[in-house]
């Protein structure tokens, strides 16, 4: 099974062909498939696959324009070889950056091989693009053990939209709608949602189509996630695809009632998905919260300790997925994520409170934690509205501040004492995560 993955950017690889010769390049795979979604160029990296070689093409573009630029490839190619296969080492800078500066771009540079947010570094001149490559690669060979790295094209204040799509070995491929994942700090997601507020039934039937069409494309089996950055004006770019589920599954199994990881056996063992696309839709809205244990307050910096107390909250409509207990040690040594908090509503508005409540409810004592922020950006008006994009917290600077409504550590011990009275004899408060609701069986 291949890997694919085609970030926005000034560069695109497909298949082996002669330089220069439109007919024989393999530009007809995804491009065509995309049918009219713009790529804003990109780099495809297809792993695993030795026929391919780089060739230039405009820096925006519609698939079915796709132009080939031959006469630029002989003064990137050695940079360009660097990005795709990852060999670091001596190339012609100074070629490669006087190219850029011909296309007026701002970069983002991209650990090949990891994801959330690590191994990135945004350009914003040709003159940092060493420097960028050399520290990305860095951080993404210490966090992922692969220090290749790809450019894209940066865009300041997208939304960052995913579909979900399953695809079996009988060659029927589905999307399960869409997750907004925009509320984001360094690159990373923080709150997902589902529906999406950005999306008018058009545009999310084109979105979803062009996800079908890009995993099609592929000849893609398993469960996946197609993403994309969608512009003010209605736009969208393909961003890449994940071959694998994505943590905030969750809002789409609760919004659709569709077992994804049920899906995932079925495909394995050859048989059919349970449902065809036109079996699908989704009833309320869902939202998830990264718990984490880091210090927002100080540029999200990661703790460490031992989970001295720990009461997640229960009710209607409120999942939780953790991996973690009264007791559990949280070091230094892998991500600082310690819960998902899933909460589903009849409506957005309703699901906002619910997880509102729910984030009061939760004590987590023993290491530092971002529960009070996730409160705050819940109930701030621009996410009440569902006018945001990835710049959110940006424009949101107070939000990194601790308020003085917050409820102290000591108050939430006080208002738990019930709780553990009732609890202390079976150390846990549920027996699996899904006894708060049913949802798993409709």
């Amino acid at each position: 099974m291949i890997a694919l993955k085609i970030p926005l950017g000034a560069f695109a690889f497909v298949g082996r062909g002669q330089r220069g010769d439109t007919a024989d390049a393999g530009i007809e795979t995804l491009g065509d498939a995309l049918d009219g979604t713009a790529l804003a160029g990109g780099i495809a990296t297809l792993e695993d696959h030795d026929d391919l070689q780089p060739l230039m093409l405009d820096p925006v573009l519609k698939a079915d324009q796709f132009m080939l630029k031959p006469e630029k490839l002989t003064e990137i190619d050695a940079a360009l070889d660097l990005l795709a296969i990852g060999i670091v080492g001596q190339f012609r800078q100074h070629r490669f950056e006087a190219a850029l500066v011909d296309l007026h771009l701002q970069l983002l540079v991209k650990a090949v091989g990891g994801g959330g947010g690590k191994g990135m570094r945004l350009v914003d001149h040709p003159s940092q693009l060493s420097e960028a490559i050399s520290a990305a690669s860095r951080e993404a060979r210490n966090a992922f053990g692969d220090e290749r790295v790809f450019i894209e094209k940066y865009l300041r204040s997208p939304r960052h939209i995913e579909f979900q799509i399953l695809g079996d070995a009988h060659g029927e491929i589905i999307h399960v709608f869409e997750r907004e994942c925009s509320i984001q700090r360094r690159y990373q997601k923080i709150i997902e949602e589902t529906p999406s507020p950005a999306l008018a039934p058009q545009l999310r039937a084109r979105m979803g189509e062009a996800a079908v069409a890009a995993a099609r494309a592929a000849d893609y089996v398993n469960a996946g996630t197609v993403e994309f950055v969608l512009n003010p004006d209605g736009h969208f770019y393909f961003l890449e695809m994940n071959t694998r589920l994505q943590v905030e599954h969750a809002i789409t199994e609760m919004t659709t009632g569709l077992d994804l990881v049920r899906e995932q056996i079925l495909i394995a063992g050859g048989l059919h998905l349970s449902r065809t696309q036109s079996e699908l839709q989704q009833t309320g809205h869902s939202i998830e919260c990264r718990i984490y244990a880091e210090v927002p307050e100080e540029n999200f910096r990661p703790d460490t300790g031992v989970v001295a107390v720990y009461r997640p909250p229960s009710g209607p409509g409120i999942r939780l997925d953790s991996g973690i207990q009264e007791g559990s040690e949280v070091g230094f040594h892998y991500d600082p994520m310690l819960a998902k908090l899933i909460v589903w509503a009849s409506s957005r508005d309703a699901a906002i409170e619910r997880m509102k409540r729910a984030l009061s409810d939760f004590v987590v004592l023993g290491v530092r934690n971002n529960i009070e922020f996730l409160h705050r950006v819940i109930s701030s008006e621009e996410y009440r509205t569902g006018k945001f994009d990835t710049q959110f917290l940006d424009r949101q600077p107070d939000l990194l501040n601790a308020s003085t409504n917050d409820i102290p550590p000591a108050a939430r011990i006080v208002a738990s004492l019930d709780r553990l009275k009732t609890t202390s004899g079976s150390g846990q408060m549920f027996t699996d995560v899904w006894t708060s609701g049913a949802w798993r069986n409709s």
